[in-house]
């Protein structure tokens, strides 16, 4: 588990694409520079679903490229099948054409559903065998 603000080391993260890429590629919300009301300063920040825009937000403040890697969802080779989220299933899954060829399926959803799909988890200190 990370805590804070941000995840300074997130890029030399041995994860670092795999928990990217589940926040961006699994997700419908997208980056705009906005200006803030109080400073009226402009940053980036992402608009769309809640729980979605605290993920990128805290991958922006951590020094990720999120708008780079969301602009692959709008290429025409960018494949992605999405089952929505249905609480019968209490879970969401996208299934996507990575930049590099490889296919790769996210699910997000309840914990106590999702976790017992898994076989492993990713730590800061790397991959935990469940």
């Amino acid at each position: 588990m990370i805590k804070g603000d941000r995840f300074a080391t997130i890029t030399s993260d041995p994860s670092h694409d795999v928990i990217v890429q589940s926040v961006l590629y699994n997700s419908s919300a997208y980056v705009d520079i906005k200006e803030d009301p109080l400073t009226h300063q402009t940053r980036k920040i992402a608009i769309g679903n809640v729980t979605e825009c605290g993920l990128i937000n805290y991958l922006i403040c951590s020094g990720v490229d999120c708008e780079e890697l969301i602009s692959h969802r709008k290429n025409p080779k960018f494949l992605q099948f999405d089952i929505p989220f249905d609480s019968g299933r209490k879970r969401a899954t996208s299934v996507v054409m990575l930049p590099n060829g490889d296919i790769r399926v996210f699910v997000k959803g309840a914990p106590e559903v999702v976790i017992e799909m898994c076989d492993n988890y990713h730590t800061d200190t790397g991959v935990v065998e469940l």
